[in-house]
């Protein structure tokens, strides 16, 4: 048997430990990165769903159009839905709710109403 007098050349264990790290870190950040994108995108779908709700409140407030109601704005769908509030005659709920494309609930207000 022939005896082999050279050495082989391998990485160490601290290198192969050094190089995980570096992986694992990177692979960290970026997905901090994709969720922080996700997130934005998000936000930016919320706050335009409250103006369109906010503006509908408004328009039903200003012109006492207190009927339900369901409009589509731009891929969004806000419905407008007025019911007693606690089976009473005396206070009305107008609840005004923004939902996506798959009719996924985004946001929503209710508001008490005094009929006249």
């Amino acid at each position: 048997m022939a005896i082999l007098r050279k050495k082989i050349p391998a990485s160490t264990l601290i290198e192969v430990i050094v190089a995980m790290v570096i992986i694992l870190s990177s692979f960290g950040m970026a997905m901090m990165v994709i969720d922080s994108n996700k997130k934005s995108t998000h936000t930016h779908l919320l706050i335009k769903a409250e103006q369109y709700v906010v503006k509908e409140k408004e328009e039903t407030l200003e012109k006492k159009l207190f009927l339900d109601e369901e409009k589509n704005f731009n891929g969004f769908s806000i419905v407008k839905t007025i019911s007693d509030y606690n089976n009473t005659s005396d206070l009305r709920l107008l609840e005004i709710q923004a939902l996506d494309k798959n009719k996924k609930l985004i946001t929503k207000q209710q508001l008490l109403i005094i009929p006249e």
